[in-house]
């Protein structure tokens, strides 16, 4: 059944949707349906059953915590703003991309300058396409460079061609951005760690010396009690942090 827009609601295809906050509480959010997003749209474009939109959001501008229908990829060209969905907040910049899943909700706050964005919705038959042959994406992801945010920038150079060739190249690309997603180990999981930024510091401070991993040890439990909470708690596996830190045994 198709959700009908409430009296009064400046956004198309508005759908409301409960969401719990604590135990025995629950909000209104607005849940927006596929192809429409906040912000002033710059051109849309449907291939395939896959929904590209470019947006922009003026300075300042705060969107209320809402979800979407569709699956997304966000991608940044121009500005910044921090998102916020459950405890996390991210810092989207220039080259910054980010994914969530359909129903994830999160809010935005537009830093002082003008914010211009690059969507890529993925139709709920391609989320079920993929958990068919046993792949997922996850529930929400950032990636600060590397192959997904290039493929990004050319998904979005073919977005603004006109030729006859472009649906194609678009179709193309878009399984390369959904195929290099699925390779990454952890689907992106937004900035690392102060203990892990150390660590890296150290190693590229000192790569001309024979670092020991006791040294490198030393470092991150320096970091490690310096803001206890920087591991989120969690038990710390000197040995499963190797690969982490870009180190051998």
């Amino acid at each position: 059944m198709a959700c009908k827009k409430p009296s009064g609601c400046r956004i198309a295809g508005f759908c409301g949707a409960y969401e719990s906050l604590k135990a025995g509480v629950e909000i209104m959010i607005e849940r927006l349906q596929p192809g429409c997003l906040h912000g002033r749209t710059i051109k849309s474009l449907r291939v395939s059953d896959f929904i590209l939109t470019e947006t922009s959001y003026d300075a300042r501008a705060r969107l209320p915590r809402h979800a979407h229908e569709n699956s997304y990829f966000c991608f940044v060209l121009e500005g910044s703003y921090t998102e916020r969905y459950g405890k996390r907040e991210v810092l989207c910049q220039p080259s910054t991309l980010t994914f969530r899943a359909s129903g994830r909700s999160h809010e935005d706050l537009v830093h002082d300058a003008r914010a211009r964005i690059f969507v890529l919705e993925i139709p709920a038959a391609w989320i079920e396409r993929l958990r068919a042959d046993s792949l997922t994406l996850g529930s929400a992801s950032e990636f600060f460079g590397g192959a997904l945010p290039r493929l990004c920038a050319r998904l979005n150079h073919e977005f603004h061609k006109t030729d006859s060739a472009a649906n194609l190249a678009i179709e193309g690309l878009v399984l390369e951005v959904l195929a290099e997603a699925l390779r990454q180990p952890s689907h992106g999981t937004g900035n690392p760690p102060a203990w892990l930024r150390q660590a890296r510091e150290m190693i590229v401070e000192h790569f001309s010396e024979t670092l020991k991993l006791t040294q490198i040890a030393g470092c991150i439990l320096r970091a490690v009690c310096a803001k206890p909470n920087s591991i989120e708690r969690q038990p710390f596996n000197l040995e499963s942090r190797k690969t982490e830190i870009g180190i051998g045994v």
